[in-house]
């Protein structure tokens, strides 16, 4: 439990049924059975329910709510 102190961004990807369709997901803050988090900006709490997550996706993510943030 100790290591997901360390970085400043923590994810914790799953598969799940979406509209018919497996998809991965990923969760970006903590719930009772996973730990996830994103320091310095704010993000949805589940990303690619809607779109395939891929390193863009994630970084436009994190970078448009981090300028938002006034980080």
């Amino acid at each position: 439990m100790k290591v997901p102190q360390i970085p400043d961004i923590v994810f914790f990807m799953y598969n799940q049924e979406v509209n018919g369709e497996q998809r991965r997901l990923m969760l970006t803050s903590q719930t009772d059975i996973a730990v996830a988090k994103v320091r310095g900006a704010a993000m949805p709490q589940i990303i690619g329910a809607d779109e395939t997550v891929t390193m863009e996706t994630i970084l436009n993510y994190y970078n448009k709510n981090r300028s938002e943030k006034g980080n």
